[in-house]
């Protein structure tokens, strides 16, 4: 590949760091094989303490889908201060934006028993970070959008493989009732000792990733580039597709047609074709697929419990006013409201959690780096595609869900910078 990123001679930190990530969380998942999260800290103080400025971002890139498997509160503290030791221009603003919302979750943990300090620190470090990378000047967006897609290929083979290795003998019969699907490994735990997600979550970072792979392939004039984004793309397009979301086969369909309506050129149509033809194929040859999808519609109109849901969060929301004007917090908003099911719409969260007032700002926070970028399909679709599926999970707890936004916006600014420099 031209100007390859894990095969230059700079780059041996990055391979190295990027290799050994991939073949430890392999094995442990898939092989079984016992390996100390410690092991994994190591080898990311390897990495943070060998890599370049440049480098040191491609491989936080790469690490952000795998965060869910790997003790996350440790590498995200670790990114924090290998970032703040190797870029010298760090951002005021992000640090007074910083210090807004750890002050904001403190008062909170401190109003609103009961305080869990692990929770919190966790939640913190993540949002520091994605403050940081979210409002830093990253010169190399294209290349961190790469590796980021490479991280998510790992995921989705990971999680595939640790799927059919955890098959029941009746998977079929599971399958015909959307009992089955593909990530379907367990919530999130703060051992991290393990890859643990649930379906909607891991159909969440392969709609990222098909959609930033896409991206890739749009703006690539290298052959041997295009191929690449391209097969990664429809490796991860796959593995979401067995997930059996709705909200995934909906966001996609709808994407797609809408890139083919703006921007219409035989490579999109062929892509398009491809999705169209292996969905075809894939039900006929396999019924049970078709089945398990439309076995999944029985509460489509009440969208699985999720609009009571949002009812009942809101409901608890205005009826406090110390909860309108400062929010819940983040980390502990199950038990501050003593509802015990997460909620399942992002900007439902940020309000709840934050209240009015902070909200607001998030929200601007959020728009900022893309507010004076025109709206094109081209650059636009991934970032659509992580807002859109985003309503239909959270994003502030788990703290992961934050991070793949800031991909969808590196693609946009990305695609103006180089618009800019013709």
């Amino acid at each position: 590949m031209k100007n390859s990123i894990l095969f230059n001679k700079n780059n041996t930190s990055l391979l190295f760091y990027v290799t050994m990530l991939s073949l430890m969380v392999f094995l442990r998942d898939c092989a079984l094989v016992n390996i100390n999260k410690f092991i994994f800290v190591a080898l990311a103080v390897i990495f943070v303490l060998t890599a370049s400025r440049i480098t040191l971002i491609l491989g936080i890139s790469f690490t952000i889908p795998l965060l869910c498997g790997l003790p996350s509160t440790y590498f995200s503290l670790l990114f924090l201060g290998a970032i703040y030791l190797k870029f010298n221009n760090n951002n005021i603003l992000v640090l007074i934006i910083s210090l807004f919302y750890i002050s904001l979750e403190l008062f909170a943990c401190l109003l609103y028993p009961p305080l869990d300090l692990t929770l919190t620190v966790k939640y913190l470090s993540f949002l520091i970070l994605f403050f940081l990378l979210l409002l830093a000047r990253v010169e190399n967006k294209k290349e961190c959008i790469f590796m980021f897609c490479l991280g998510v290929l790992v995921l989705a083979i990971i999680v595939s493989v640790k799927t059919v290795n955890n098959l029941a003998s009746n998977w079929v019969y599971l399958m015909m009732n959307g009992w089955f699907r593909i990530g379907n490994l367990g919530e999130n735990e703060l051992s991290g000792v393990t890859i643990k997600l649930n379906a909607n979550s891991f159909a969440y970072y392969c709609i990222a990733g098909t959609f930033l792979s896409k991206y890739l392939v749009d703006v690539s004039s290298s052959k041997l580039e295009i191929c690449v984004n391209c097969l990664i793309g429809i490796t991860i397009f796959i593995a979401g597709l067995f997930t059996f979301s709705r909200t995934y086969i909906i966001i996609c369909a709808l994407l797609l047609l809408l890139d083919l309506f703006f921007k219409f050129h035989k490579d999109a149509l062929y892509f398009f074709a491809f999705i169209v033809c292996f969905s075809i194929l894939s039900f006929y040859f396999f019924p049970e697929l078709f089945i398990g999808f439309m076995s999944r519609d029985t509460d489509v109109y009440n969208a699985g419990g999720r609009t009571d849901l949002f009812s009942e969060y809101f409901k608890v929301f205005f009826s406090n006013i110390r909860f309108i004007m400062i929010g819940t917090g983040v980390s502990m908003y199950k038990e501050v409201t003593m509802i015990y099911k997460s909620m399942h719409n992002s900007i439902q969260q940020i309000v709840v959690c934050y209240g009015i007032f902070a909200s607001t700002l998030f929200f601007y926070i959020l728009y900022y780096p893309i507010s004076k970028y025109k709206i094109r399909i081209i650059s636009f679709s991934p970032f659509l595609a992580v807002i859109l599926f985003s309503q239909s999970i959270q994003f502030l707890n788990p703290e992961v869900l934050m991070l793949p936004y800031i991909f969808g916006v590196y693609a946009i600014q990305h695609f103006e910078e180089v618009k800019m420099n013709k």
